[in-house]
């Protein structure tokens, strides 16, 4: 903390995903130190390549730990963390980037997910489904479940759209993604460098 007199805060937070969100607010604070409006800062965390994360708010911590062990394979992870309020102008952005600009959408599914009735994670499902049928060659979303006890059984999870379900789920108990999702996710960062490389 930046303050007179120095003030010493002790966090009690996994050293990977703290790491990982230091980097993340930096990043958005040299990126709106260099932009003139928010517009343009938005655009600076959502270049093209990008990894999103979509979670409910009580997930936030298995989020951050699953952020945190992508980006420790060269992931470029785009967790977003603002409260949004309805109507406010950062969710159109961010429906506009799933519509249009991440590479891969990660929707965390959980018990949290199965509690809620509705919320603003469901219209960012319906955004990535809606755009995953117009990408047929590649893929574009990995559903994961974050629940420790999950069996690899995703039929009992409702809230999921129909449109999951013909994928396979990948499992991170807790936000700590298996050995096979994470060998998945790195075979997919690679394939995203592929083009760049090729330039």
């Amino acid at each position: 903390t930046y303050c007179s007199p120095t003030c010493i805060q002790v966090v009690e937070q996994d050293p990977r995903a703290f790491v990982a969100e230091l980097a993340q607010r930096w990043q958005a604070r040299r990126g709106e130190a260099k932009a003139a409006t928010q517009t343009s800062a938005m655009a600076t965390a959502n270049d093209s390549g990008s990894i999103f994360i979509s979670y409910v708010r009580e997930d936030i911590d298995p989020a951050r730990r699953l952020a945190a062990a992508i980006s420790g394979i060269g992931g470029d992870v785009w967790l977003d963390e603002r409260r949004l309020q309805p109507g406010d102008r950062w969710e159109q952005d961010i429906l506009s980037s799933v519509r249009r600009g991440v590479r891969l959408f990660l929707p965390l599914i959980s018990k949290q997910t199965e509690a809620r009735e509705e919320g603003y994670v469901f219209k960012e499902w319906s955004e990535a489904t809606e755009r995953a049928k117009g990408i047929p060659n590649r893929r574009f979303i990995v559903p994961i479940v974050i629940d420790v006890d999950y069996t690899g059984d995703p039929s009992g999870y409702h809230t999921v759209p129909e449109a999951f379900r013909a994928l396979h789920f990948g499992h991170a108990p807790n936000g700590q993604p298996t050995a096979p999702l994470l060998d998945a996710l790195a075979q997919e960062i690679r394939a995203m460098r592929r083009p760049l490389e090729a330039r």
